[in-house]
């Protein structure tokens, strides 16, 4: 039987946020946060072994909230950060948000589209928003966001170091994962009276994903999947249209419509994206002082399936026609 592998795992972060108002228009965050991590090199891919690495990292946070009139405002954010392995990518007390946007992430490559949680991934973030309510109750929002992801992936292969030399043993590779987001997202709502809402929702993203493996002395045996070594992008595209209508007795409905339409390039196989629309309906009763919510769906009333590569962050919809129910309190 192999030798047992044992590994440890731990991290220290340190951080500090400043808030200053420098008019009444205008507010700055500063932050730094300090980032120091032992982790296991590589126990998920085999063959796995017992090395173990350290990473660190500084990270500025920059953020500003501009209100030059009553009813515009003005935000950005510029953040740094570094992710982790297991729990620790999933725990934490720093602040999520800076101006509004939020820079926790637990990876920005979809695990399903990479390789899993990448130890000590590398995160930096640019967003530019602005929001203007008009006197007639109509409501517009333009963000716009680049979040882009560098790691290194330890991926265990077996390996000739000379070439006429048969025998093989274990080793690992770095496989080296970049990955860039750029996002646009255009929103609008019209309230209607005192119980009808409407709105739509834009959301343009344009994803690309660079993984490969830098050549290295040693042959790997087997040769290398092609998935370790590719450059894909996908563009994804989502319309949503809504109408919220609701009584001040607190039952309530909604109707929406969801357009989704995404196109791909570089897959092996090949992945032509897909197109649909999804319509859902909604109704139920929010409590007094909304302590409880009861809500019953009708979600993808058409039925149809769809096929959408993961590169682009997307909310999962129903694949079918499906009945919902929830239930939500606060206390």
């Amino acid at each position: 039987a192999p030798p047992p592998v044992n590994s440890e795992l731990w991290r220290w972060s340190f951080y500090s946020y400043y808030q200053m108002r420098v008019l009444d228009s205008l507010r700055l965050t500063g932050g730094l946060t300090y980032d120091r991590l032992h982790y296991p090199r590589n126990i998920d891919f085999a063959p796995i072994n017992n090395a173990e690495g350290d990473k660190e990292r500084l990270s500025p946070k920059l953020g500003i909230e501009w209100t030059p009139l009553e009813r515009t405002r003005f935000h950005g954010a510029y953040t740094r950060s570094m992710g982790g392995v297991y729990n620790d990518a999933t725990t934490r007390i720093e602040p999520s948000q800076v101006a509004g946007f939020n820079q926790a992430f637990r990876s920005l490559i979809p695990e399903s589209a990479g390789s899993g949680v990448v130890a000590g991934t590398m995160f930096e973030t640019l967003s530019l928003g602005a929001d203007h309510a008009f006197p007639t109750r109509t409501y517009v929002s333009v963000e716009g966001e680049i979040l882009n992801s560098r790691g290194n992936l330890m991926t265990g292969i077996f390996t000739n170091h000379f070439v006429f030399v048969s025998p093989t043993s274990p080793s690992n590779t770095k496989q080296i994962q970049n990955y860039e987001e750029k996002s646009l997202t255009l929103s609008i709502n019209q309230l209607l009276g005192d119980e009808w809402a409407v709105g739509a929702r834009y959301r343009l993203s344009d994803a690309k994903l660079n993984s490969y493996l830098p050549v290295t002395l040693g042959l790997p045996l087997p040769p290398i999947n092609a998935n370790y070594s590719r450059y894909v992008e996908s563009v994804l595209h989502e319309l949503t249209l809504f109408a919220n209508y609701n009584l001040p007795c607190g039952f309530f409905s909604q109707a929406e419509a969801i357009w989704t339409s995404q196109s791909n390039n570089g897959f092996t196989p090949d992945e032509p994206g897909d197109a649909f629309w999804h319509l859902n309906l909604y109704a139920g009763y929010r409590f007094p002082r909304r302590h409880a919510e009861v809500k019953l769906g009708l979600l993808n009333i058409t039925g149809d399936d769809y096929r959408l590569e993961p590169l682009n962050y997307h909310l999962d919809q129903a694949r079918s026609r499906t009945l919902a129910a929830s239930f939500k309190f606060n206390f």
